[in-house]
């Protein structure tokens, strides 16, 4: 489940990625976004005594690449983030589905 969330947000497009997404975009100037994750993280799964499941990671890249326009000049982007993942999971008719509460 959090890696199907890691895989969805990094076949993104979008410069402005959703909050839900363990990394963050270049910012709404950029064109030409595409992301690769270049190493999955180490994830961990914790219980807590409230019954609440977390999800926590660390360890892994996302590569971005991305064009932005200064002054009529294009800036051909390429860079390579850590991937840090923190999510809380709960029950929803007998499914373990994240918690966008949290």
């Amino acid at each position: 489940m959090v890696r199907d969330l890691i895989t969805t947000c990094a076949k993104s497009t979008k410069a402005t990625l959703d909050a839900s997404c363990p990394f963050y975009g270049p910012g709404s100037d950029a064109t030409g976004v595409t992301y690769k994750v270049t190493r999955m993280p180490t994830l961990k799964v914790s219980l807590s005594y409230s019954g609440g499941v977390q999800v926590t990671g660390s360890g892994g890249t996302v590569d971005m690449k991305y064009t932005e326009d200064f002054g009529g000049s294009s800036y051909h982007g390429d860079y390579e983030q850590s991937l840090y993942v923190y999510e809380s999971l709960k029950i929803v008719d007998d499914t373990l589905v994240i918690d966008d509460e949290e």
